[in-house]
């Protein structure tokens, strides 16, 4: 497993992306109403538990490119590749089963 390291322009830039959707996502979830527009498809808008999945998942997914980026120390490449496909693969998969209960 190779790590990749973030410049600290790059780590900015997913930092930008990922804090504008951790501003948004609890808002809606805890406001009741989490209103995702479609640009081609019909706008979402989630509620209770599936909001609070669709908030969870960029949580998950950040995490595991901050893992890929080799902030932390893991013993060996391959429990660091398994964390972090395990991070990534459950954050994509919170946000279908989220974006599905709808």
């Amino acid at each position: 497993m190779v790590t990749v390291r973030m410049s600290k322009y790059d780590h900015i830039v997913v930092l930008m992306i990922f804090g504008s959707l951790f501003a948004y996502f609890p808002y809606g979830a805890v406001s009741g109403d989490l209103y995702i527009p479609g640009k081609r498809g019909p706008d979402v808008h989630a509620s209770g538990l599936s909001a609070w999945m669709i908030t969870g998942a960029p949580l998950l997914m950040y995490v595991g490119i901050i893992v890929r980026s080799g902030a932390f120390l893991f013993k060996s490449a391959k429990i660091q590749g398994s964390i972090e496909i395990l991070l990534l693969f459950s954050g994509i998969a919170l946000l279908l089963a989220g974006l599905k209960m709808c």
